[in-house]
């Protein structure tokens, strides 16, 4: 074996750093810090009207079928929902109103999902949406999510209780996973910068129930 001349020795050492993994850069904030952050960047988000398309399989199989969504985060949560075949549904959660579901149901996205976008973007509020999905306080770890170092809140490292991604440097929520009667419920929230949404919402939206793809959604424009 031909030794190592010194200066590739010196070459291989200036390089090795830069193998690591990107989280290996991030550090570990205090719980309480990364909410009271991630809640005050969803201040400009609050009350928000999102117009989206995209892909839904309703009951997580069978077909895909296009869909287009509008979201009004206002005084309570309303949706509506515009599929195939001149089908539609609407959801009306307003105050002096109560929750209410019309036309075909099917079409609207489950209850769940219905809950943590009302707590992000109706609410503002990052420590009642732990609590609404019972994340845990006391355990948090890094992780990515695509190339993005993100504070894991409620879980530690290799664990998969319910939690949220809070990203390391922008403090947007980039993904929430918890717990149904359905199976897990993982939504993803990717692409926050960009001239459509502005950093107020994400400009894709996924759900993924019980390891299925159920919603796929793009934002085409965002409102105030």
């Amino acid at each position: 074996m031909r030794p190592v001349s010194r200066r590739r020795a010196v070459g291989l050492a200036l390089a090795a750093p830069l193998a690591l993994p990107a989280v290996a850069a991030a550090y570990l904030l205090p719980t309480p810090h990364v909410l009271k952050k991630a809640t005050a960047r969803l201040r400009g988000s609050k009350g928000v009207e999102v117009a989206l398309t995209g892909e839904a399989r309703p009951d997580g199989a069978g077909d895909v079928i296009p869909i287009g969504e509008r979201w009004r985060f206002l005084a309570g949560l309303r949706i509506e929902v515009n599929g195939p075949d001149g089908r539609a549904a609407a959801w009306d959660g307003s105050q002096g109103v109560g929750s209410r579901a019309t036309g075909d149901t099917g079409l609207l996205p489950r209850e769940p999902v219905r809950l943590v976008l009302g707590a992000l973007f109706g609410r503002a509020d990052v420590n009642g949406l732990m609590t609404l999905i019972g994340a845990r306080l006391d355990a948090q770890h890094l992780a990515l999510v695509g190339q993005r170092p993100c504070h894991v809140l409620g879980a530690p490292a290799g664990g998969r209780e319910n939690a949220i991604w809070v990203d390391q440097a922008e403090f947007v929520v980039r993904r929430v996973r918890f717990a149904t009667d359905k199976g897990p419920c993982d939504i993803r929230l990717d692409d926050w910068a960009g001239p459509i949404t502005e950093g107020r919402f994400p400009h894709r939206l996924s759900v993924r129930l019980g390891g299925r793809p159920v919603r796929m959604m793009t934002a085409r424009k965002v409102a105030r």
